[in-house]
C-alpha cells in the first residue's frame, strides 16, 4: 500500500519541482551577419536571450522579424518564457533603407502603442507597463551592419537606456544587443 501511494505521489512530486526551475544561464550568441535567426542582449547585467522553455520551443525558438520592402519598416520580436520569467524585447525601425547607426526616437506611431517608429521596448515579469525608448529622457541607438533584400537578412546591434511610462525612476539599461536574422 505504502508503495502504490509513493508511485501515485512521485509525478506529484516532479510536476513541483518542474514549476521551481530557473531559466538556464545564457549566453550571447555570436555577432554574426550570415542570417543565424539568433539574438540577445545584457539587460541590467543579466544576459537575455529569446528561448522558450516551457512549451518547448529551445533558444532563439521565439524570435520573429518582419520587413517591409516598400516602407522600410523593420519589426523584431522576441520572448523569454520560462517556470520562473515571462519576459519579451521588441525592436522598431522606420526608413530602413541600408545599414548604418539610427537613434531611437521618442516620436510614436499612434497614442494606442508604445511600439515606435525608432524604438527599443522591454517587458519585465514585473508589470505589464513596458520600459522603452518611448519616454522622454530615454535614449538608445541601434547598428544595421547587413540589410540583405535578395537573401531576407537583416543583422545588427544596440542598446539603450529604457524607461517605463510617466517616470524617470524606473528604469533598465540594455547593453551589447545583437541580433541576426532571416525576416519575413
Amino acid at each position: 500500500m505504502k508503495v502504490l501511494r509513493l508511485l501515485l505521489l512521485l509525478p506529484l512530486m516532479s510536476m513541483t519541482r518542474c514549476a521551481l526551475e530557473p531559466a538556464p544561464p545564457f549566453t550571447l550568441p555570436a555577432a554574426t551577419t550570415e542570417g543565424a535567426n539568433t539574438m540577445g542582449l545584457v539587460v541590467n547585467g543579466r544576459t537575455w536571450r529569446s528561448f522558450d522553455g516551457e512549451y518547448g520551443g529551445g533558444i532563439d525558438g521565439n524570435l520573429h522579424g518582419r520587413y517591409n520592402h516598400a516602407s522600410g519598416h523593420f519589426e523584431l520580436d522576441a520572448w523569454l518564457r520560462a517556470k520562473d520569467i515571462s519576459e519579451s524585447f521588441d525592436l522598431t525601425l522606420d526608413s530602413l533603407w541600408q545599414p548604418g547607426t539610427y537613434a531611437t526616437t521618442y516620436r510614436r506611431e499612434s497614442a494606442a502603442t508604445l511600439r515606435g517608429t525608432r524604438a527599443l521596448m522591454f517587458r519585465a515579469n514585473d508589470s505589464d507597463e513596458p520600459y522603452s525608448t518611448q519616454e522622454r529622457g530615454s535614449a538608445g541607438s541601434i547598428t544595421i551592419t547587413r540589410l540583405d533584400t535578395v537573401q531576407r537578412i537583416v543583422s545588427g546591434t544596440f542598446s539603450g537606456n529604457l524607461y517605463r511610462p510617466g517616470t524617470r525612476t524606473k528604469s533598465v539599461s540594455i547593453t551589447d544587443g545583437r541580433f541576426d536574422l532571416h525576416y519575413n
